[in-house]
C-alpha cells in the first residue's frame, strides 16, 4: 500500500519531533533520578510527566510507522504508512518498554507517598523503585544508540539537521561526542560544513533570511570561505535579499 500524502508531508517534522521529545523525556528523567539518588524523592507528578511524554511518543510512532504484527514473519499492518526499518522498530520497542517501566515506577512512587511510609513494606517498595529507575536509565542509554543508527535513514531530513545544529551542546552532552562525529551516519563529506549548508538552504527556502545569514557567518568563522558557497545557495540568498530590499522600499 502506498504511503499517504499526509504521512509523506509530515514525516520529516514528525521524526524530528519524536527524537526531540525523546531527548527531552530523558533529560527530565535524569534530573529527577539525580535528585532521587541525592536523597530527594521526586514528586509523583514528575514521574507522571515523563510517562505522559513517552505515551505520546509511543502513539505518534504508530501515526507514521506501520505496526509490526508478527516479529518472526516480519508482518506489518496493512496501512498507508511508512514501513519501519530495523532501527525504527527497535526505537518503537524501546519507547514502549520505557513507557511501561516508567508506569511501574510511577505506581511504586505513589505507594511510597500514600501507603508504605514507615511500614514494613517501605524498604521493599523503595528497592523495587530503585531497580526500575536503573532499568529506565539503561533503556534510555540503549535508545541513544538506536537514534544514532536511525539518523542514517534521514540524510535528506533538513529539519532534523536543523534541530541538531541549533542544539549542539545538548546533542554533544547527550551522545558524549562532538557534533561532527555524531552526524557522520547522516551526512557524508566534511560533516559540519555540509550539514550547515543544507540547513542554510532550508532556511532560505523557508524565507528565513536572518537565520540563514547567521549560520553562514558562523561557517565563515569556522574557516569556510564564502566563495565556496554552492551556486544554488548563492542564488537563493541573492533572491531573498532582493525580495527583502523591495519590501523595505
Amino acid at each position: 500500500m502506498q504511503v499517504s500524502h499526509y504521512i509523506a508531508t509530515i514525516k520529516d517534522w514528525m521524526i524530528r519531533s519524536l527524537i526531540e521529545r525523546y531527548l527531552r523525556a530523558r533529560d527530565l528523567f535524569l534530573r529527577y533520578s539525580r535528585n532521587f539518588h541525592n536523597g530527594t524523592l521526586m514528586p509523583f507528578e514528575n514521574i507522571m510527566e515523563i510517562s505522559d511524554a513517552l505515551y505520546q511518543i509511543k502513539e505518534d510512532n504508530y501515526l507514521i510507522f506501520k505496526r509490526l504484527l508478527d516479529p518472526k514473519r516480519r508482518t506489518f499492518e496493512d496501512a498507508p504508512k511508512l514501513t519501519p526499518t530495523e532501527a525504527e522498530i527497535r526505537f518503537m520497542n524501546n519507547v514502549g518498554l520505557l513507557f511501561h517501566k516508567v508506569m511501574v515506577a510511577r505506581e511504586l512512587k505513589y505507594v511510597l507517598e500514600h501507603y508504605a511510609a514507615r511500614t514494613e513494606d517501605y524498604e521493599e517498595t523503595l528497592g523495587s523503585l530503585e531497580y526500575h529507575l536503573r532499568r529506565i536509565e539503561e533503556l534510555f542509554e540503549e535508545g541513544l544508540e538506536i537514534i544514532r543508527e536511525m539518523i542514517a535513514n534521514y540524510p535528506e531530513n533538513a529539519v532534523l539537521l536543523m534541530f541538531f545544529l541549533e542544539n549542539r551542546q545538548r546533542i554533544e552532552e547527550a551522545f558524549r561526542m562532538p557534533l561532527a562525529e555524531f552526524l557522520k551516519p547522516m551526512v557524508h563529506g566534511p560533516t559540519e560544513h555540509e550539514a550547515a549548508l543544507r540547513v542554510t538552504e532550508y532556511y532560505l527556502e523557508s524565507g528565513w533570511l536572518d537565520r540563514a545569514k547567521k549560520l553562514l557567518a558562523e561557517l565563515e568563522k569556522e574557516g569556510f570561505p564564502k566563495e565556496k558557497l554552492p551556486p544554488r545557495i548563492k542564488q537563493k540568498l541573492e533572491e531573498l535579499e532582493r525580495l527583502y530590499a523591495e519590501d523595505e522600499v
